[in-house]
């Protein structure tokens, strides 16, 4: 089974654990607000969202989809979803 087909099941099937992977959506721009779980999650670089190296000089539009990790005190935004 290639790597790419193990982090597909896995974000598929997350592992009960103290983290799991969801997407979130843009809502702003300034501070990068990113709503999770269909807006019951709002968060923003001004308190517990984190953005990987790779995202970090990316140009985000409103309504972007973003793979994100998240744990008991942070959110990481990890990718921008196409």
């Amino acid at each position: 089974m290639s790597n790419i087909t193990k982090l597909a099941k896995t974000i598929k099937n997350p592992p009960k654990a103290k983290s799991q992977w969801t997407l979130g959506t843009v809502k702003e721009i300034s501070p990068l607000t990113i709503a999770l779980y269909g807006g019951e999650v709002m968060a923003s670089t001004a308190d517990i969202l984190k953005i990987t190296a790779t995202l970090f000089g990316y140009k985000w539009l409103g309504g972007e989809t973003v793979l994100c990790l998240v744990g008991k005190s942070k959110i990481i935004a990890v990718d921008r979803v196409v």
